[in-house]
Parts: C-alpha cells; sequence; structure tokens
C-alpha cells in the first residue's frame, strides 16, 4: 500500500504541469508569431533572438512532460488512473487535444521560414527542430503511461483510444519538424469565418475557444467546439452549464470612454486626443447566458458591445509595435451603462457603469493571434433586432495603442483587461429584454435583462 504523500505529489505534478505547459506553448504562440514579423521585416538578429528564446521554451515543456509523468506504478494505479480520468473527467484527453491544437499552430506559423530560412538563422533552426523533436518524444512518453492499460472501468475505453491517437499524431508531427521527407502536413483549418446573413445569427467560427464554467458545484476550464463545451473526453451541453467570465482572475480592468468618434458624435461630446480611461470594476463581470439586474428608477439604460483585450505578460512601457505581442486573447463585452449618472458630477462614470452584473463578458476567450484587433465586426441585437454595428477600424485608439498608452504609467499583469469602447448606435433598454453582443471572429455574448 501506498503513503497519502505519494498520492500527493502526483495530484500536483499532474495539476501543475497541465498549468505550465498551456503557459510555454503560449508563450511559443507569441515568440512565433513576433519572429515571423521580425523576418519578414530582415530583422534577422532579433529573429535569431526569437528562435533561441523559443527553443529554451521547448526545453522547458519537455521538462514538464517528464516532471508530469514520472510517477512510481502504486501512484499511477492509486491516483492517476482513477482521478484523472473519472473524477477529473478526461483531463488528461483535455490536455492531448489542445496540445496537438496549438502544436500545429506554431508549426503553421513556422512553415514559411522551415520551408527557404535565411541562411543566417539556420544554426539556430536546427537547435529549434532537436528541441521540438525531444518535446514529442517526452510527451510521447506521458501517453505510454495511459496506452498500456488494458479498458477498465477507471479508464474508459474512449480515453485509451485518445492517448493512442495522439501518439500517432506525435510521431507524424514529429516527422514533420525534422524534415523527414514523407511526412504529411495537415492541412489547416480555414480563417474565413461565415458573413451573417440572417437577423441576430449565431456564426461560427474555427478559432480555438477557451471556456471557463461552472458544473456540479465546481469550476472548469474547457474547450468549445462542434455545439459542445470540450474537456477532454466529457462533452458538456451548453445549456447545462454556467458560463463564467473567460479570465479567472482579472486584477485590472481599463475601460475607454468615447472610444469611437462617431460615438461621441451621438453624444454630443467633445473628446481630447489622448484615450479617455476609467476603471471597470471586476465585481460586474458576469458571463455569458447570466441576467443583468436593472436597479429602479432608472430613466436612460444601454448596452455597448466591445472588444475586450485580455493581457497574457506582465508589461510596461511597451511601444504600439510590439504591444500586441502581450495580449493573451479576446473575448466580447457589454458595458452597461446607465446615462442618468452620466455626468460631470459623476466623472469616472464608475456609478453609471459600475452595477452588479453591468459587465457581462465572454462567453469564451480567443487566442490573440486568431484576431486582427483593428478590423473586426462589433454588433448588438436587442430582442433580435440588429441595433448597433460598427467595425473596430474606427476606433480612435487601436488596441495597440491603448497598450502603449496605458502601459506607459502602469504595469499591465496577466488577466488584465482593456474594454476598448463602443460604436455609434446605443439605445434604450428595459427588463425583459434580450441583448446579444457579437465581436467577429469570436462570437455572442447573450444576457437577460431583469428588474432589481
Amino acid at each position: 500500500m501506498f503513503e497519502l504523500k505519494e498520492l500527493d505529489v502526483a495530484r500536483v505534478r499532474w495539476q501543475a504541469g497541465h498549468h505550465l505547459f498551456f503557459t510555454y506553448i503560449q508563450s511559443l504562440i507569441v515568440i512565433c508569431t513576433r519572429l515571423l514579423k521580425n523576418v519578414e521585416a530582415g530583422r534577422l538578429d532579433a529573429a535569431r533572438e526569437d528562435i533561441d528564446r523559443a527553443t529554451y521554451m521547448l526545453w522547458g515543456v519537455s521538462v514538464v512532460f517528464k516532471y508530469t509523468g514520472s510517477f512510481s506504478q502504486a501512484a499511477y494505479d492509486g491516483y492517476v488512473r482513477p482521478n484523472m480520468f473519472e473524477a477529473s473527467e478526461g483531463f488528461s484527453g483535455m490536455w492531448a487535444h489542445d496540445h496537438d491544437y496549438l502544436v500545429k499552430k506554431i508549426l503553421n506559423k513556422l512553415k514559411p521560414i522551415f520551408k527557404d530560412p535565411p541562411q543566417e538563422l539556420v544554426p539556430a533552426i536546427q537547435k529549434f527542430r532537436q528541441a521540438f523533436a525531444i518535446m514529442y518524444d517526452s510527451h510521447k512518453y506521458v501517453c505510454e503511461r495511459f496506452e498500456g492499460d488494458e479498458p477498465s472501468l477507471l479508464m474508459g475505453e474512449e480515453a485509451q483510444k485518445s492517448a493512442g491517437d495522439m501518439i500517432e499524431k506525435f510521431k507524424q508531427n514529429r516527422l514533420r519538424v525534422l524534415g523527414v521527407n514523407g511526412a504529411k502536413n495537415p492541412t489547416p483549418k480555414s480563417d474565413q469565418n461565415p458573413k451573417p446573413e440572417t437577423r441576430n445569427p449565431k456564426p461560427e467560427t474555427n478559432n480555438m475557444k477557451f471556456v471557463r464554467f461552472a458544473w456540479n458545484g465546481a469550476i472548469h476550464e474547457g474547450v468549445y467546439e462542434d455545439g459542445v463545451v470540450k474537456k477532454g473526453t466529457v462533452h458538456y451541453s451548453p445549456d447545462d452549464i454556467m458560463f463564467l467570465p473567460p479570465v479567472d482572475h482579472v486584477g485590472k480592468a481599463i475601460g475607454v470612454a468615447l472610444g469611437f468618434a462617431k460615438h461621441a458624435k451621438e453624444l454630443k461630446l467633445d473628446i481630447p486626443d489622448y484615450p479617455i480611461l476609467f476603471h471597470k470594476m471586476p465585481h460586474t463581470m458576469i458571463g455569458h447566458k447570466a441576467n443583468i439586474i436593472v436597479p429602479p428608477g432608472l430613466d436612460y439604460m444601454h448596452y455597448e458591445c466591445e472588444l475586450v483585450a485580455v493581457i497574457g505578460r506582465s508589461c510596461r512601457k511597451v511601444k504600439a509595435s510590439e504591444a500586441l505581442d502581450y495580449v493573451r486573447g479576446y473575448t466580447v463585452g457589454n458595458e452597461c451603462t446607465v446615462r442618468d449618472f452620466v455626468t460631470n458630477y459623476f466623472r469616472p462614470p464608475i456609478k453609471a457603469k459600475g452595477f452588479d452584473t453591468f459587465g457581462p463578458c465572454g462567453p469564451w476567450l480567443v487566442s490573440a493571434d486568431e484576431i486582427d484587433p483593428t478590423n473586426v465586426e462589433l454588433k448588438t441585437y436587442v430582442n433580435g433586432e440588429l441595433r448597433q454595428h460598427g467595425n473596430t477600424s474606427g476606433l480612435r485608439h487601436s488596441v495597440a495603442e491603448l497598450i502603449e498608452y496605458v502601459s506607459e504609467f502602469m504595469t499591465l499583469q496577466p488577466g488584465d483587461m482593456l474594454w476598448t469602447g463602443t460604436p455609434e448606435g446605443i439605445s434604450h433598454i428595459y427588463p425583459g429584454d434580450t441583448v446579444v453582443c457579437e465581436v467577429e471572429g469570436i462570437g455572442q455574448l447573450e444576457n437577460t435583462l431583469i428588474a432589481e
């Protein structure tokens, strides 16, 4: 019989490994995106530094995999098998699924460089290839811990098959990254989003959608795909879960008032050249499908559909040209506002925008490289009627410019949010109304108003 301490070590290794993996991989995507920009601009010294950073990150991922999978047989049989595939509902399957998707994104980004690299970068790229191959071997080691067992009540056949399938995918990608002839390149999904043709549409995109949700008394993280929320091998109907704000810890949320010049014009307000900022309080935030509670006695309450940027890395005094490298992802926000309290006596508009439930956001987070924040459509529907329509190309200050401006005087930390502003087209909303805010490439955030 094994000691409880050994099981605790197994649990900590497994859960910590998952979070470290995502930290490393998301950072790799950011580095590889910047690497391509540096190569295209002819900044080969900077590109070489990016490749070196990415190589070090790959070594880190390899260590995480080895650390995570290094259980004694007793701890594996006593904790990992029963808990990770039963109590944790396919936790490892989710890891494998997300790993495959994210690694393919990295490979697709690097494909132009691998195919025809500048001569100055060849030595660094060779080291990168070797580190990538070692990473796959390390992950294969973890997955083989599961593939080796016979199907049982503790480890379902679906979970076992998932682990086996992933090993085959790893083999193919390992050949691909080493440049071995005969390896097939998987065809990436199209990034084209279908154009809405009907009122209050529900467009589907191929973007990776990371979801936080509550189910059965606990908070979970998963991926929305094919109309269901997936956590490893366990699938949840969106109707059976409670969507939560997509960021689990918001230290700061910075709002931008009058972010669109046309919105200022419809309100007949003068605006300065610099961004007008205020604090968006985290206590206001609710998730997709949650109710917005309307206080009594209001004269004019309205919606504000916004693109919300979520910071992924700590930054201070960054230039706009590099600012987007620090963005983790984007979500949809509805900046509910009571204009009764937007006067010179209520500036900044903390009360006007600070009621509980006045900050719906979600329904998920889409990774930064999936979205062009300078050109996405924003739409708001009330009870199915299109009332607001704009494009982020009309922002007075782009996301990158806002990050440069804000980081000049404060440090932005992972999880911090920038609510970038709403276009023209606001209108009165009332208890009983259903408001749908849509951001192209992300999805639709739906909330219903109820009286307090």
